[in-house]
């Protein structure tokens, strides 16, 4: 039997198929979860809780699904691709990656005999679910805890094990740390680091489309829009071209 060929389309094609993957990683209280309030809708929004932590945004309006169980989280992703919920949402917000991580270990044999195995595991586990949020076809935004590196200084994703959070960074289209500043005169100022710099090299801050500046507002909905319009206009060169 005759297997139909691979569907070869248009790269800007390709690219408008699926959403944007995004990792905002930071400390506790840098403002992470408080991104829920600036999704561009939150009527079209859903926000997937892992670690009961949503307080500080409890009077936003938008919808939540709490999972505990990481055979819930995939009965919901199969619902969102092709099932009942398919088309009802343009954003899908992850609180947050590291109680993913810390989830689908605890659920692996716990035998010692079993270590690398587990560990093993969790990574493939783990980094099908970032390749699946690549392939979504709305936008994804996750967010994830940090620690201080005490090799090199550096931050590394809040992730179970040594490897994987090394390799988590390199899935996202886009990659932001959630940063404090204090200003000369007191006062607290909250941002997104898109700028790969220390302390923050961790995490390989970038924007593909160097549409963001170095040090953005934590407002994903001017983020969106000011990548929509580069998005448009990366189109038009290339449908130009």
């Amino acid at each position: 039997m005759n297997e139909a060929p691979p569907l070869i389309l248009k790269c800007r094609d390709v690219i408008k198929k699926h959403g944007n993957f995004m990792i905002f990683a930071g400390m506790p209280g840098s403002g992470k979860t408080h991104l829920i309030r600036t999704l561009p809708n939150l009527g079209r929004s859903l926000v997937v809780d892992f670690e009961g932590g949503l307080r500080t945004v409890a009077d936003c309006d938008v919808d939540v699904a709490e999972i505990r169980k990481t055979k819930d989280f995939d009965r919901l992703l199969d619902e969102l691709e092709h099932g009942s919920l398919v088309g009802q949402y343009d954003f899908l917000f992850i609180d947050g990656l590291t109680a993913l991580g810390d989830m689908v270990l605890a659920e692996q044999n716990q035998d010692p005999k079993e270590y690398m195995a587990k560990y093993g595991k969790l990574i493939d586990l783990v980094m099908g679910y970032c390749k699946r949020f690549k392939l979504m076809p709305f936008d994804v935004v996750a967010t994830c805890g940090i620690n201080r590196n005490i090799e090199n200084g550096l931050y590394d994703m809040m992730q179970p094990g040594r490897k994987l959070p090394v390799k988590i960074c390199y899935e996202p289209d886009f990659v932001g740390a959630c940063v404090v500043k204090q200003k000369p005169d007191g006062s607290t100022v909250y941002g997104i680091q898109f700028a790969n710099r220390s302390p923050y090299e961790f995490c390989k801050a970038r924007d593909p489309y160097r549409a963001l500046d170095d040090f953005e507002k934590p407002d994903l909905k001017a983020i969106f829009e000011k990548l929509e319009t580069a998005e448009t206009k990366t189109t038009e060169i290339k449908g130009a071209a």
